[in-house]
């Protein structure tokens, strides 16, 4: 169960695949290197007032934040980690970050645009 309202993040109609498209800034913090960000509609959501997840859009976010070539090297059952643990922190607030040995991202839902 959710601990807070994201339907300010999540597109009240849903999209040709019937899951509802919700809006985040995404920020990439290296180890080495410059932070960047990206704003999109990367997470999914069920309903217009279900829980927000990362599935599909973390291949959008690599590409969108030119990160294509190191995502592409990471191993699936990493790739399953990582997105368990954005998912498991999206249910208690809006917002989660994820370590990893390149650095840190951040996913922060974000209004609709």
């Amino acid at each position: 169960m959710m601990l807070y309202d994201a339907s300010f993040a999540i597109e009240p109609t849903p999209n040709p695949q019937g899951v509802h498209l919700v809006w985040a800034t995404v920020k990439w913090v290296p180890r080495h290197g410059e932070a960047r960000s990206v704003t999109g509609n990367y997470l999914f959501a069920n309903s217009p007032s279900g829980t927000p997840y990362l599935h599909d859009g973390a291949d959008d976010i690599a590409v969108d934040l030119g990160l294509w070539e190191l995502w592409d090297m990471v191993d699936s059952n990493l790739v399953a980690d990582y997105l368990h643990s954005v998912n498991a922190g999206l249910l208690y607030r809006p917002e989660a970050w994820v370590l990893c040995r390149y650095g840190e991202v951040g996913i922060e839902l974000v209004g609709r645009r």
